[in-house]
């Protein structure tokens, strides 16, 4: 109901793949007001859009409130049917909330279009720009819904102005975000999607080819674009990592079993091509 706070027993539901920051503040409310968590499953990677839509479908039931998840999902890169999800959330009066930071500078995409409820970003990921600035929207129809965790005010200002009540802040870095905003449409957004997509399936598909070498990001374009998740049977994620950074000057997140490459718009293919050389030599080495 419009203005009704949570209630216990009232569901979220969130994928099993969400980054830290999106999963246990859900969690962390739940233990607050009695909520309960639960995690979608699919496989990764999904073999089409369909196969998420229809896993969120199943999961809803009449408790459901909130649906959130990150797109691309930050371990994969896998792309979620944004458009669809809100779509199904909407006609079961269903909240759908999406943690953006690894779509905002990499690909286009319209808030108005995606049909959410509320996206948040940072800036210092695709957008290259400063850490401690970011982007948040709540549609104006939920936003008597949506209240903010911290604001100075005693009766909460009008429309989105609730939601920047923070007191002291680091202008300067707020300030700069419109500069790094700035520059991605000097260089063109749709040149830096372009870049970004040419190099990650160059990545992904090269990758493929390499025996032992696993993808878990798909190379359909609806799904994928420049992020690529890639891991090497019996090479553990942490030795591929030190070895493309020893032997090939290149720095990557290690994982456990797997590496999230992120090739961005000032990567070159000599760059992708390193990364394919280490991943052979080590492929070659298993025992």
């Amino acid at each position: 109901m419009p203005g009704a706070g949570p209630a216990a027993g009232d569901e979220i539901l969130i994928t099993a793949f969400e980054h830290a920051s999106n999963r246990e503040t859900w969690r962390r409310q739940a233990k607050r007001y009695g909520l309960v968590v639960k995690e979608v499953q699919f496989p990764i990677p999904p073999k089409s859009p369909e196969v998420i839509s229809q896993a969120f479908a199943a999961a809803i039931t009449s408790h459901t409130r909130v649906i959130s998840f990150a797109n691309p999902l930050p371990g994969s890169g896998c792309f979620l049917p944004v458009k669809e999800l809100a779509r199904l959330a909407h006609s079961k009066n269903i909240l759908c909330f999406v943690d953006g930071a690894h779509s905002i500078g990499m690909v286009q995409f319209s808030l108005k279009d995606w049909g959410v409820d509320g996206y948040a970003a940072n800036s210092h990921k695709w957008l290259t720009g400063p850490a401690g600035s970011g982007i948040l929207f709540i549609k104006e129809e939920v936003q008597d819904r949506i209240w903010p965790n911290i604001g100075l005010w005693r009766d909460p200002p009008k429309g989105a102005r609730k939601y920047e009540e923070f007191g002291r802040r680091p202008w300067p870095v707020v300030a700069a975000l419109e500069d790094t905003l700035d520059f991605q449409i000097a260089v063109g957004r749709n040149r830096i999607e372009q870049r970004t997509r040419e190099l990650g399936m160059y990545l992904r598909s090269k990758a493929a080819e390499i025996p032992g070498v696993h993808v878990y990001t798909p190379n359909d374009p609806a799904m994928s674009a420049g992020i690529s998740s890639i891991g090497i049977e019996k090479v553990p994620g942490q030795v591929l990592k030190e070895y493309l950074r020893q032997k090939y000057d290149t720095y990557v997140p290690g994982g456990s079993d797997r590496i999230r490459f992120s090739t961005h718009y000032y990567n070159t293919f000599e760059q992708v091509d390193r990364v394919l050389q280490a991943m052979r030599e080590l492929a070659a080495k298993r025992t």
